[in-house]
């Protein structure tokens, strides 16, 4: 486990896509995360003046994981879902003006419903 926190939100994204991409290099703790076929895109910001996704909330400080997010997301039809603070995860279909990439090193909070996966930071989300 990782330590040490930046300050501000951490928010995951990752977006679901019926055709096969490649994602950037990038130093990871691990292979990137993907659940059918949503597949991790970075680490974002929040929104300038909002939540980055908008389009669903749900929160569980107890049991969230990559895959609830995954699959409530899933059943909005959003286009990503992002995972924050442990136990943060929110749906939507754009990322709203503000939100741009973070330094992974910006999400880096296990999920508390599995310790092993990461589920972003504080006002950061590892978007898929």
């Amino acid at each position: 486990l990782i330590s040490e926190f930046c300050q501000g939100q951490v928010l995951t994204i990752n977006r679901v896509s019926s055709t096969t991409s490649t994602a950037a290099a990038t130093t990871s703790l691990g292979p990137e995360p993907t659940f059918g076929s949503w597949v991790e895109i970075g680490c974002y910001t929040e929104a300038t003046n909002s939540r980055a996704l908008t389009l669903g909330t749900k929160v569980n400080y107890s049991t969230m994981d990559l895959s609830i997010c995954a699959d409530y997301c899933q059943s909005l039809n959003a286009v990503y879902f992002g995972v924050e603070y442990s136990g943060e995860c929110y749906c939507g279909d754009v990322l709203e003006a503000g939100s741009v990439p973070s330094p992974d090193g910006g999400c880096v909070m296990p999920c508390s419903g599995n310790p092993v996966e990461i589920c972003g930071g504080s006002d950061r989300l590892n978007v898929y």
